[in-house]
C-alpha cells in the first residue's frame, strides 16, 4: 500500500492518499482504499474513519492516464486485434 497510509488515533482511522502531485486515484490507490476502509470495519476499536490527501490536494480525481484505452477501441477503421499495422480497410 504505498500510495496511502493508515493510522489509528483512539478510535479513528486516518487513511491518507499520499499519489502526488494531486493525488489522483488510480486503480492502485482505489485498492488500497477499498483494502483499507474494509480493514477499519472489521476493527472492533475503529469507530470512524476519515480519508484526507497530503499536500495541498484532496484528490484531483480518476488516473486517466492509468486508465487510457486505445482510440482504436472506438474505430471501426482500425486494424482487427494482430493485424499488420499498415493494415487499411480501405486499401
Amino acid at each position: 500500500m504505498g500510495l496511502t497510509t493508515y493510522q489509528r488515533f483512539d478510535r479513528v482511522a486516518v487513511i491518507t492518499i499520499t499519489n502526488p502531485p494531486v493525488n489522483a486515484l488510480s486503480a492502485e490507490v482505489q485498492e488500497d482504499i477499498s483494502a483499507l476502509v474494509q480493514a477499519a470495519m472489521e476493527n472492533s476499536l475503529v469507530d470512524a474513519v476519515i480519508l484526507l490527501g497530503a499536500g495541498h490536494t484532496f484528490a484531483a480525481g480518476a488516473d486517466l492516464n492509468s486508465r487510457r484505452v486505445s482510440a482504436c477501441a472506438y474505430k471501426p477503421t482500425c486494424p482487427p486485434n494482430g493485424a499488420d499495422p499498415d493494415y487499411s480497410p480501405h486499401k
